[in-house]
């Protein structure tokens, strides 16, 4: 029997048997009507999320900066793949879990969101669920008993089917992410996909911002603060020791001063000679001055000295020519009187008795020349004094230039200790400041992901499909109907089929032989 003469025979079983089939038909498309009516319905809660451009991916961790770092390049996908399996990780599924409840996520209300909805469906049907919940909780105790199962605590299927209600799609060209939630109830959709936005938005916040920085900076900012101040009023008592601002100011000027002075005692030194050559000059040409000069000279004039001991011999003589008349000639006052008179005898007889008398008077130039000389000692002694005081002044700041230098390692450490402690002290103050407004931040929860859309409260539900379960229901009604009307016309079909089979296996045969 080929293709059509099977179609024709079918058609022929449903016109014969077409009462069967009327039934067939409608007890099947009964059974699937009464399926859908019955079905459970799931409904659908949808959220999206926009990943913007913002503090978590254009800025560092704090404690990323507080030593050499090697920065690197993140792409927009990896940053939304990211949130993306922070969105799928099991954690956010436990604490939605801890804050509903097993109970509400395994057997979710019926009402929805408005009290004048209710989904009525799923009301009829709860004495079916709680017989097949009741006889699967059996089974499960029962295999445990003999170890053919595991118990598996209610938070874990609670767990496991929030698992396979949740799914999390885009991101991958675009910033949006969608998060669908399925469950019995377009309430409890709705409000575990609102909790498990909120537990998302604690943790994204909490892995971006850490909340231990805080308390670290703050620590560490007052700690090299301390230290600041301490190396700081050490500075200060070693420039207070010697006396200092800045030693590099202290040596500037300590340098000037000496150049000034060098500049000085040169200057100095150059005047000491030329002062020193001048008062030889003048020396020289001293003695080759006379003091004084003769004006005028006459001759033939007595001397005054001997003019005046002229009487007192006269006298001295009288004297003696009395004493010998008087005395003898070993008496002592005869011989007094003799000697006086004989020395004054022989003085006045060495007096000239004429000699020329000269008038002179003071040379100027000799006299001119003893003022300059005396000038030129004394701008001497001033220059000399001048030029001691200047070397004694340049040993001396030598000497305290020597000094600084001694200390300059000393101080030079300390201010190399107070610029390290600064320079450190001003990073951990700004990454104190850039940990503090992370801390504000997350005490707002703001971040980088906005919830665009909040989660929907959809009254359609999205299982089971009507349509389609219709659809496939008719097309098993009217195969059930074709098979039924072809099951009840069976013995003719296999008549047939031998009658076929006969005129195969002899053509030339009567057509009144196959027949009969």
């Amino acid at each position: 029997m080929d293709s059509l003469q099977l179609l024709g025979f079918l058609f022929g079983s449903l016109r014969r048997r077409k009462i069967s089939a009327l039934f067939a038909f409608a007890f099947t498309l009964i059974i699937v009507l009464v399926g859908i009516a019955l079905c459970p319905r799931t409904y659908r809660s949808e959220a999206k999320l926009f990943v913007r451009m913002g503090r978590e991916s254009v800025t560092l961790d704090p404690t990323a900066t507080t030593g050499q770092f090697v920065p690197v390049q993140s792409s927009r996908e990896i940053e939304i793949r990211s949130i993306r399996d922070i969105l799928e990780s099991r954690v956010l599924l436990e604490k939605v879990v801890e804050k509903l409840g097993a109970d509400y996520i395994l057997d979710p209300p019926n009402e929805t969101a408005d009290d004048k909805l209710v989904t009525t469906t799923n009301s009829k049907l709860t004495w079916m669920e709680d017989a097949m919940d009741t006889t699967m909780e059996n089974v499960r105790h029962y295999a445990a008993l003999v170890r053919l199962s595991d118990p598996v605590p209610e938070a874990e299927q609670a767990v496991k089917k929030l698992t396979k209600a949740l799914e999390v799609d885009g991101g991958a060209k675009s910033s949006i992410i969608m998060l669908e939630l399925e469950s019995k109830s377009p309430s409890a959709a709705q409000k575990i996909l609102e909790t498990y936005l909120d537990v998302y938005r604690e943790l994204h916040v909490r892995v971006n911002r850490s909340q231990e920085n805080y308390a670290f900076f703050a620590t560490q900012t007052d700690r090299l603060h301390d230290q600041l101040v301490l190396a700081r009023q050490k500075m200060q008592q070693a420039k207070d020791t010697q006396g200092l601002v800045s030693i590099e100011v202290r040596k500037t000027n300590l340098q000037d001063q000496i150049s000034e002075v060098e500049r000085e005692i040169r200057n100095i030194e150059a005047k000491l000679s030329g002062t020193k050559a001048s008062l030889a000059a003048s020396n020289k040409r001293l003695d080759q001055i006379p003091e004084r000069l003769l004006t005028d000279q006459v001759s033939g004039m007595g001397d005054p000295a001997t003019d005046t001991m002229r009487p007192q011999l006269y006298d001295l003589e009288i004297a003696a020519e009395r004493a010998k008349g008087i005395f003898s000639e070993e008496h002592p006052e005869r011989q007094r009187i003799m000697a006086q008179l004989a020395s004054a005898q022989k003085i006045f007889d060495l007096q000239a008795k004429a000699r020329p008398t000269q008038t002179s008077t003071i040379n100027r130039s000799h006299q001119e020349l003893e003022l300059m000389v005396i000038e030129n000692e004394a701008v001497e002694a001033s220059v000399l004094a001048q030029l001691e005081a200047l070397v004694e002044q340049r040993d001396t700041m030598q000497i305290t230039l020597r000094q600084l230098n001694a200390s300059d390692v000393e101080l030079a450490e300390l201010q190399t200790q107070v610029d390290l402690l600064q320079a450190s002290h001003r990073e951990y103050a700004e990454n104190l400041e850039l940990s503090r407004i992370d801390e504000a931040l997350r005490a707002e929860q703001i971040s980088n992901v906005s919830v665009v859309q909040d989660p929907s409260l959809i009254l359609l539900p999205v299982t089971p499909n009507k349509k389609l379960l219709f659809a496939a229901g008719s097309v098993l009604a009217m195969l059930n109907a074709v098979g039924l009307a072809a099951w009840r016309e069976r013995k003719r079909f296999t008549i047939e089929a031998n009658q076929d089979g006969s005129v195969s296996a002899n053509p030339n045969s009567e057509s009144t032989e196959i027949s009969g």
